[in-house]
């Protein structure tokens, strides 16, 4: 009679924890919590800044997904890795979101470097085309250059209308593009003999006078 008593506690101790197990719901709070979180690191613009982060959140996420989904499709699911998976993608989706802040403040720094590098070598190159050798065969390609340089100072306007706007990506790029026409310009004058300011190679330095002989003592002769 013992026997049967303890088999029978056993049986329900199974039963319960077969009970227990199989009555497991998906995490839906869990998910929603990442999702947030993932929507929060895109609304600081991690999908332009911080895209490599944010895209492991997100493969993340639907790694998780796709493990909740396998387990509702079994008799008694277990949602553990489910919730890891989700747990992981919370804390990489607000990484993206801190690495999005950073790689703003980066690209707003290079942009203004950029457009400040830019706006000097449209001066520079300005200057060296008003005293640019001119020739009979120089008047059509010096007027060309003074027209490029027209539209790259639009250019830079451009990019400094992006910069007001906080599109600093956008600022940068087209203040390098900017810089690489204008150093084309810059060649192209310097391969037609004239000279670019504060760019020419410095003069050598004139080399010291050699020292004057010393005098010779007078003989007691």
């Amino acid at each position: 009679m013992r026997k049967y008593g303890m088999l029978s506690a056993l049986i329900l101790m199974v039963a319960a924890t077969l009970l227990l197990t199989g009555c497991q719901k998906p995490p839906e709070d869990v998910m929603q919590s990442t999702q947030a979180s993932i929507d929060a690191a895109k609304q600081g613009e991690a999908e332009k800044y911080a895209q490599t982060e944010l895209a492991a959140a997100m493969a993340t996420m639907d790694q998780a997904k796709q493990e909740m989904e396998a387990q509702k499709a079994k008799w008694m699911p277990n949602y553990d890795h489910a919730k890891e998976l989700l747990n992981q993608a919370k804390t990489q989706a607000d990484q993206a979101k801190d690495a999005a802040v950073a790689g703003k403040d980066k690209a707003k720094t290079e942009a203004q470097a950029a457009i400040s590098e830019a706006k000097a070598m449209a001066d520079q190159t300005e200057a060296a085309l008003k005293t640019a050798p001119k020739g009979k065969g120089t008047k059509a390609d010096l007027e060309m250059m003074n027209n490029d340089l027209t539209g790259i100072r639009t250019s830079i306007a451009d990019a400094e209308t992006k910069m007001n706007s906080e599109d600093y990506l956008g600022a940068r790029d087209a203040a390098m593009a900017a810089k690489d026409n204008l150093k084309k310009i810059q060649d192209e004058i310097v391969a037609a003999h004239g000279k670019i300011p504060e760019m020419a190679a410095p003069a050598a330095a004139a080399p010291a006078a050699a020292p004057a002989p010393a005098e010779a003592a007078p003989s007691g002769k």
